[in-house]
């Protein structure tokens, strides 16, 4: 089986507690459940599972998306075999069933977008007969969207989930000093780094996408100097360029989010019962337990337009209801905020 892993885009920050996880899970001596990755799309949940596997030989990694949604057709037309009827894949990973701990292979599966509720489940099975109940290899199934865990048979002897989120500020900072970007050391980059984890959210793929363009504009400003501009300038001239760049993320990230929270409750036939959600994560913005929650949130989002799908998820991992991002949060508070001026406004009329 070869490792199918494409060179990283992003210029690596080490998130030590997730590898150390994922790593850990890898190197059981014996497989006892498989691992579910799930969290935000653009969390960096497949780039960091590939940075752990990197180099690991005897690594599969099937993708599966709308159009090819079966592990074992995957593998099968990886493997060059033109007819599944002489293909097993059962018989492929079964060699290894007496490996122990490193030296048995890992299947990485990855659900990417929405697919057929009954197709999650199938592959789930796969996964857990191939490597728990066989034993033949470590599993780890990577969801792309969140909300695809509630397809999933609950299973917790089978079953252990690990959800991945935004960069923390260390992890941002490290990250943008890597870029060199935002790097003057004065009070004023350090609030603008603040306020883009605090109100924009720092979700890896969107700091990629940020960073790439930032240091796209601020290399042109030094340009438009000429070659006669003093260090002062050019140094300067960078600075604005960048603080611009990400300046107009913040808002757009803030304008996005604003829009899906209202988009969800405009939506909504559950309107109610989602301000009740959004004021209740408003006062306690790290979740609110699954159970303190009496309505079905997941199903409920389910029914209104993909514009309003990212306003709020679920950790799989903690069974916590919670902000889609920072951004979201933030939105919320504003509209909090702005729902009880409005009340007090009625109550005084």
């Amino acid at each position: 089986m070869q490792q199918n892993f494409e060179p990283g885009f992003m210029r690596y920050v080490p998130r030590e507690g997730l590898e150390r996880r994922i790593t850990a899970h890898v190197n059981k001596r014996d497989p006892t459940n498989y691992l579910v990755i799930c969290g935000p799309r653009g969390a960096g949940k497949s780039f960091i599972v590939n940075q752990v596997l990197a180099g690991r030989p005897k690594v599969a990694y099937v993708e599966l998306t709308e159009k090819l949604n079966d592990t074992t057709e995957f593998v099968r037309r990886k493997l060059g075999f033109e007819s599944a009827e002489y293909f097993d894949i059962d018989s492929l990973f079964k060699p290894f069933k007496h490996c122990i701990g490193s030296d048995k292979p890992v299947l990485v599966v990855e659900i990417e977008g929405i697919i057929k509720p009954n197709t999650v489940r199938l592959q789930a099975q796969l996964i857990k007969s191939l490597c728990v109940v066989k034993g033949y290899a470590h599993g780890i199934l990577v969801l792309s969207d969140p909300s695809t865990a509630f397809e999933l048979n609950q299973d917790a002897a089978r079953q252990r989930f690990m959800w991945i989120d935004s960069f923390d500020l260390n992890e941002l900072n490290s990250y943008l000093d890597k870029w060199k970007l935002l790097a003057n050391p004065d009070e004023a980059t350090s609030k603008l780094r603040k306020k883009l984890i605090n109100e924009a959210g720092a979700l890896p793929a969107a700091i990629y996408d940020v960073a790439h363009e930032a240091e796209t504009a601020a290399a042109m400003a030094v340009a438009l100097l000429g070659n006669d501009a003093t260090q002062a300038a050019r140094s300067a001239a960078k600075n604005a360029a960048e603080r611009s760049v990400f300046e107009k993320y913040i808002d757009n990230k803030k304008r996005d989010a604003c829009d899906e929270l209202d988009n969800l409750l405009s939506q909504s036939n559950q309107k109610d019962k989602f301000i009740k959600l959004i004021k209740a994560l408003v006062d306690n913005p790290k979740g609110v337990r699954a159970a303190e929650v009496h309505f079905e949130p997941e199903t409920a989002i389910q029914e209104t337009e993909p514009n309003c799908r990212r306003a709020i998820t679920f950790n799989s991992e903690s069974k916590v209801y919670q902000f889609y991002s920072k951004a979201h949060e933030a939105a919320a508070k504003t509209w909090v905020e702005k729902n009880k001026r409005n009340q007090n406004n009625n109550n005084n009329d």
